[in-house]
């Protein structure tokens, strides 16, 4: 599904948080035989350390939602090497997902901070920022339909996802 991503050194997989970044980058990993980083490993918005994993050697599916009002910066530091992913997913899908888990009490008035606003929904307000100013800005730059992973060897349906916690991705 993801083969054409493998001339890439490293894949930033971005979007909203819960339009489906992890288990996306779970996939192209899986697709195209490179290490997958989850956010966690550099602290989620640490931009100082995801550099240095961007330095590193070797190929990497890099899951950066907190970081998506800075992808573009990232991207520009070796454009011909990087390629950014931006997950889109229904809206509404999202807000259900992240209330399921209370992710948007706790995190959401930080994330809106990073794009100079107050309040709002994050994922209207990153797609807005990404359609209207990172797109243009990234020189390869793809986007991939939440649906459709349900094709992918590592889809998990609906029903079984249920009692999902936040991370994870297999049951």
């Amino acid at each position: 599904m993801f083969e054409h991503l493998a001339r890439f050194r490293k894949i930033l997989v971005t979007g909203p948080q819960r339009s489906g970044t992890t288990i996306c980058g779970q996939m192209i990993a899986y697709d195209i035989g490179c290490r997958y980083v989850d956010e966690m490993r550099f602290s989620v918005r640490n931009r100082e350390r995801i550099e240095r994993f961007m330095a590193e050697p070797g190929q990497m599916a890099i899951q950066c939602p907190a970081l998506c009002r800075w992808v573009h910066d990232l991207a520009a530091a070796d454009p011909e090497h990087v390629a950014v992913v931006l997950m889109r997913r229904k809206v509404a899908d999202i807000i259900a997902s992240q209330e399921r888990i209370n992710w948007t009490r706790r995190f959401e008035p930080g994330e809106l901070a990073a794009y100079g606003v107050t309040d709002g929904c994050i994922a209207a307000v990153k797609y807005d920022f990404w359609d209207t100013v990172q797109r243009g800005r990234i020189r390869h730059a793809f986007e991939v339909q939440y649906e459709s992973l349900k094709g992918h060897p590592l889809w998990v349906s609906r029903s079984r996802r249920r009692y999902f916690k936040a991370k994870q991705t297999r049951v």
